[in-house]
């Protein structure tokens, strides 16, 4: 369940392909979503279509903002598994802004969403 300093426990991969898994699932039914709105409701069947998608999107969006708290606050109490040793300074680097931005991603989307 614990990381260590080689390798991800499964809690954080779980963390990590359940969020994906929603986020991939977010992301297509917004697509249906998008092609289902019409101002006017001419179908009903439609209207259907696109008040279900929207309920599963923002549930999606929720769910994601929940679990990226809980992977965040795991994520800091965990030590976490050290990068390869070939890498370059600035590779180490980059791979740390990459993680920060895809966690502000994470938090800022579904917030977003929500205002």
């Amino acid at each position: 369940m614990d990381n260590t300093t080689e390798r991800w426990g499964w809690l954080a991969k779980s963390f990590h392909w359940i969020i994906a898994l929603i986020i991939l699932t977010v992301v297509s039914v917004a697509f249906v979503m998008t092609a289902t709105y019409a101002p006017k409701y001419d179908n009903p069947r439609l209207e259907t279509v696109h008040v279900w998608m929207s309920r599963i999107h923002q549930t999606g969006g929720l769910l994601v903002l929940i679990l990226v708290v809980a992977r965040l606050g795991w994520r800091l109490r965990q030590p976490v598994p050290d990068l390869p040793a070939g890498l370059a300074a600035y590779q180490r680097w980059l791979a740390k802004l990459n993680h920060v931005i895809l966690y502000a991603l994470m938090f800022l989307l579904p917030l977003s969403g929500w205002a």
